[in-house]
């Protein structure tokens, strides 16, 4: 029996050593939240979907979109980024502003789930590759709670709180990484393009929520010059798709379960036919 893929120890280290900083303090304590939310949540439902017929979020247009597991990083990096981030929050932010940061996330965390649940979705994924901190990811991760993209979703709504809180220096480092995400998740077969849509969808609703006098950004003035580095993830059709659904006034379980349920454009697969397309 193999043991389970390891993180590189550098991640490791930043991880427990951010982790540590924010139990050491009230406010640190209160934005971890978010992650014992988040794993209760997210990987609850995964547990409670586990046999059940799911939807298959990949298209042709997706399969166009070649594999390239190099591409895991940024992906890969969600979780040490996001202690990193609470850090700065807990140094930045009075215990008030703190809260409504907590709140915003696990709301995220709420709507997302009562998504994943209702509506079970799955991703095809390769596993034939030599990608150490893609291995690690498809070991911990099941391929499905696939739409809406939490790692969007987290994404977007960081770097709209980020941008209000960070300092210059602190921020320019989140900014030039957030562009990567978008093709990590589709490059490494994690997700597909639909994800990508309402997990921006999530991060909007979730920030004009908790902060409706504040101005968001979706992100989309950035997707022509994201363009020219990843040629092959399709940023116009994202920004469309993404514009026509948030102009709807529907909820986001509302216009998943129209694009998902109702479209006919998705095939529900059983167990079984998912795990042939884990391949």
């Amino acid at each position: 029996m193999s043991l389970p893929p390891i993180p590189p120890l550098n991640l490791s280290l930043s991880v427990v050593k951010d982790f540590l900083h924010l139990q050491s303090t009230k406010k640190g304590r209160i934005l971890t939240n978010i992650a014992w939310d988040w794993k209760k949540q997210y990987h609850g439902n995964q547990d409670l979907i586990r046999d059940a017929d799911k939807y298959c979020v990949e298209t042709e247009r997706d399969q166009q979109i070649p594999f390239k597991p190099e591409d895991a990083e940024a992906y890969s990096l969600i979780v040490p980024q996001f202690f990193a981030l609470a850090k700065h929050f807990s140094i930045a932010c009075d215990q008030q502003e703190v809260e409504e940061i907590t709140d915003c996330f696990k709301h995220v965390n709420k709507i997302a789930t009562e998504v994943f649940k209702e509506i079970p979705t799955f991703m095809p994924r390769p596993t034939k590759h030599n990608d150490k901190a893609l291995k690690f990811v498809q070991h911990y991760d099941d391929p499905v709670n696939c739409c809406p993209s939490l790692h969007i979703t987290y994404s977007v709504l960081a770097y709209n709180i980020g941008k209000t809180i960070l300092t210059p220096n602190e921020f320019h480092d989140y900014e030039e990484s957030i562009g990567a995400m978008f093709s990590s998740v589709l490059y490494t077969k994690q997700h597909a393009i639909v994800d990508i849509i309402y997990g921006m969808v999530c991060a909007t609703q979730a920030f004009t929520e908790t902060y409706p006098d504040q101005k968001f950004d979706d992100l989309t003035s950035k997707f022509n010059n994201l363009q020219k580095y990843y040629p092959e993830v399709p940023f116009q059709t994202i920004a469309d798709s993404y514009h026509s659904e948030i102009s709807s006034g529907l909820s986001l379980f509302e216009l998943v379960e129209k694009e998902i349920v109702l479209s006919g454009k998705y095939k529900k697969l059983s167990k079984e036919e998912c795990g042939r397309l884990i391949t």
